[in-house]
């Protein structure tokens, strides 16, 4: 199983930590130290533990699915948005300058 791993300096040396289990970080003075410690500790932790993943159901419809497809229809609705961007960035470039 491959695990990705922050990898920091750390004022002891290093620290790692496991990003799908951060409970598992360790610290070591060296960078292959770490990564020994690491592989140790997610080593221990998963032998008497499981990673699954699991289905929670979702209301339907939720707030953010009650709006979702409202403007669908609306062709000019991106050209406004954009229009209203550009001229928000427009004014904050001539307030810096």
């Amino acid at each position: 199983m491959t695990y990705a791993v922050l990898i920091e300096r750390d004022p002891s040396g290093y620290k790692a930590t496991p990003l799908a289990l951060p409970v598992a970080s360790v610290t070591a003075p060296t960078r292959e130290g770490v990564l020994r410690a690491v592989t140790e500790a997610l080593t221990s932790r998963l032998t008497e533990a499981e990673i699954v993943q699991v289905d929670v159901p979702v209301r339907w419809p939720g707030p953010l699915e009650a709006v979702a497809g409202l403007f669908a229809d609306d062709p000019d609705l991106v050209r406004e948005i954009c229009a209203a961007a550009y001229a928000a960035r427009d004014a904050e470039e001539v307030e810096l300058a």
